[in-house]
């Protein structure tokens, strides 16, 4: 979770809204910071679709080992000491330490995923933000 506080500290800091910024820079800078962090959730995106092939792999191998159908080799090295019913494989699948730490950091990448789909969303209504401050600061100046 410290990255994720890390990704937001970054974006707050390319992307504020302040009264003393430079209006004319962050106008400008509009594309480049989309394009920045449309690469970044395009790289993010294949990070979640590698974490869910991962989680349905360790689903896979979970449902195997649990049901009696997994290499002897791996029963030598982790020996299954209960009869598993049928109906009873989903909650053991479930309660995989190795299952759910997949699930962990597919939740995890699905939220830096988020943070980065609504920001790429947001970034081009900066130009409307950026008029509406102008046009506050005409009416402030007694120009309107």
């Amino acid at each position: 979770m410290n990255d994720l506080h890390k990704i937001d500290e970054e974006i707050r800091k390319d992307i504020p809204l302040t009264r003393d910024m430079d209006l004319k820079k962050a106008s400008l800078d509009i594309p480049y910071l989309h394009h920045k962090y449309l690469m970044k959730y395009e790289a993010q995106q294949m990070v979640v679709a590698l974490m869910k092939s991962r989680k349905d792999k360790r689903y896979h191998e979970a449902r195997q080992y649990y049901s009696g159908k997994a290499d002897p080799e791996i029963y030598r090295e982790e020996p299954l000491d209960h009869t598993i019913l049928k109906t009873d494989l989903e909650s053991w699948i479930k309660a995989d330490k190795k299952y759910i730490h997949s699930c962990e950091q597919l939740v995890y990448a699905e939220a830096v995923l988020d943070l980065y789909k609504r920001t790429v969303d947001n970034i081009p209504n900066r130009s409307f933000y950026i008029n509406n401050f102008i046009d506050l600061l005409k009416f402030e100046n007694g120009e309107r």
